[in-house]
Order: structure tokens, then C-alpha cells, then sequence
């Protein structure tokens, strides 16, 4: 719900300043998209593309470009917990190319970032429905959260390099607040 309120909320304010949007949404591949949006007017529009979205399937950033997308100069958001099968480097590389300036939006649960769960285990991914069973101790959290910060520092890392602005997002955090950071840029 925290994405599809931060992405009706950037949509909200680009319409207001007669920006013309597009939406799109993917796991395994592009799943839907609405195009060409103006207008206050059209807002209701934005929040039934936005209420229909559902969590689920694999996800793969990078397949997203491959059925040659082609695009008018501009931004192109990404919102996302960029946890992609086949990356998202190269998803980027293809919007840079095409003149887009690039936000990537990472959010994660309070769960995601900082899990406070403990012993014999049973994990539901949400969106595949695959199920994990693991013994939960203070060794496993300790790796699992050197494993994101080093994932998240690769992020950073490869956005800065290509001029990419990246923020991370915890579904705790103040929602107003990120959004003034995300579009101040």
C-alpha cells in the first residue's frame, strides 16, 4: 500500500503541474500500463490503475525493456524492493539511454529491513507464494542484515555511477518526508 501511495502522490503532483504520466506496473513481464494521463481531471484514473495493482509472480526488472519500449524525454520512477531475478542494472542503463532521468524508489518493509522474528521459522513469499522453512537465531538476522546493506550499497554505488538517484524507503518512515526528498531533485 506504502508504494501505491507514494506512486499516486508523485503522480498527483506532476498532473497538478500539467505534466503528462505513465504508469506501468511488471514481475515476470510488463503486466499493465495506462499512458498519456493529463489533467486533474484524470487523477481518478491514476488511483483505479493504482488500487487494481496486485503484488504477485517473480520479478524481473530487467525484462521489462526487452520488447522495445521506446520513450519521450523525461523521468521514469522506479518503485520497487528491487529484489529482481535478473537484476536492474540493465533496466537503467536502457532508461539512461533513452533520456530518462532515473529514480530509483526501494521500499521495504519494517520486516525486510530489520526483522525481529526468532527460531523455527515458516517464510511466505507474497508475491510467488513460495514457502521457506529456517531456524531463526541472532547469527542468521546479524548475515541477513550485512547481506541487504551490501546490496543496497551495490545500489548506490551503481546508481551514483550512472546518475541515477537512489533513495531507500522503510514502510515506517513518514511518507510526506520521502516524498519531499524524491521530488526536490
Amino acid at each position: 500500500i506504502y508504494s501505491k501511495q507514494l506512486a499516486a502522490s508523485i503522480a498527483y503532483i506532476a498532473m497538478k503541474n500539467s505534466e503528462r504520466i505513465n504508469l506501468y506496473t511488471f514481475s515476470q513481464d510488463l503486466n499493465d500500463m495506462k499512458k498519456g494521463i493529463s489533467g486533474k481531471a484524470s487523477f481518478f484514473e491514476v488511483m483505479k490503475f493504482l488500487d487494481n495493482i496486485k503484488y504477485e509472480g517473480k520479478t524481473y526488472i530487467n525484462n521489462l525493456f526487452n520488447k522495445g519500449t521506446t520513450f519521450e524525454r523525461g523521468i521514469s520512477i522506479i518503485i520497487s524492493d528491487v529484489f529482481s531475478l535478473d537484476g536492474y542494472e540493465n533496466a537503467i542503463k536502457f532508461l539512461k539511454y533513452n533520456k530518462q532521468e532515473v529514480i530509483l524508489v526501494q521500499i521495504l518493509h519494517k520486516e525486510e529491513s530489520h526483522p525481529s522474528i526468532s527460531g523455527p521459522i515458516k517464510l511466505i513469499d507474497s508475491e510467488t507464494g513460495e514457502a521457506f522453512e529456517i531456524e531463526v537465531g541472532n547469527t542468521e538476522i546479524e548475515n541477513y542484515k550485512k547481506a541487504l546493506k551490501q546490496y543496497q550499497s551495490e545500489i548506490s554505488v551503481f546508481c551514483k555511477k550512472h546518475g541515477v538517484f537512489y533513495r531507500f524507503i522503510n514502510t515506517n518512515d513518514n511518507i510526506f518526508n520521502e516524498l519531499i526528498e524524491i521530488i526536490k531533485i
